[in-house]
């Protein structure tokens, strides 16, 4: 960060000093500053920006295998039914939880770990401003969720997710002071987009090494159903059928 809280430093005293009236080159000034923010922005929204720090978003090596990550559970009724057909099928999976649905249902946390998937930590709350909390309360976001996954389920998390994939500047030292790894995401799939054709575009997106993100949440078809549970069962046979394996990240 201090590479960048230089930059800052110097772009916005050049905009203060043109808005002094001080002579310098006006032009240069303002769009130093208006690029600076641009390339913040940037670092922020785009899920796979290292402008802040290291980011995985794939999986090493070349091998025909996928990781598939779920968010924002556990979810009291989504979470289990999508383990059965994880289990069903020999699958394991990646699961972000968010710290406080942990603490509420501690049950599915712990079958989650018991079952061979991954236990990733989502923040405590998965506030839409994580992104723009002061340090102090950013660490405190994601510490409490560490605590809440670790008693849930007796293990301790080593890899992060920013809600909606917004980062924070400051992010990237907090994370590596709590021994924890950013991941992002290579694919996307939402969840209410479960039509034959929207599938198959989204699957070009999809190869060796991609980690491909998914919700355990609430979304609902437009059917009222679980949409999670319509879009899953075509995805992964899609993977198979492209000799494409599932294993969870480590």
């Amino acid at each position: 960060m201090k590479p960048l809280a230089a930059v800052a430093v110097l772009v916005h005293a050049a905009l203060f000093a043109v808005l002094l009236g001080i002579p310098v080159v006006s032009a240069g000034a303002i769009a130093a500053c208006a690029l600076f923010h641009a390339a913040m922005a940037w670092g922020i929204v785009h899920p796979r920006s290292r402008l802040f720090g290291p980011n995985r978003s794939r999986l090493d090596g070349t091998e025909p295998v996928v990781a598939l990550t779920f968010d924002d559970g556990p979810h009291p009724e989504v979470t289990p039914r999508l383990l059965d057909l994880l289990k069903e099928r020999g699958v394991r999976a990646t699961f972000f939880v968010i710290g406080r649905e942990a603490a509420r249902h501690p049950g599915i946390v712990r079958r989650i770990a018991a079952e061979g998937h991954t236990l990733g930590n989502h923040t405590e709350r998965h506030s839409y401003l994580f992104w723009a909390m002061r340090p102090a309360a950013l660490r405190r976001e994601i510490e409490q969720a560490q605590q809440a996954i670790a008693a849930a389920s007796g293990v301790r998390c080593r890899l992060f997710r920013a809600p909606v994939g917004l980062k924070s500047p400051f992010e990237a030292r907090v994370l590596r002071a709590l021994g924890l790894e950013l991941v992002s995401w290579q694919a996307r799939f939402l969840d209410r987009a479960a039509s034959p054709a929207r599938l198959r575009r989204r699957l070009r997106r999809v190869g060796p090494g991609s980690i491909i993100l998914l919700h355990d949440g609430a979304d609902r078809s437009a059917a009222g159903n679980p949409a999670l549970l319509e879009v899953l069962p075509g995805l992964l046979e899609s993977l198979e059928a492209r000799g494409l394996r599932c294993a969870a990240l480590r």
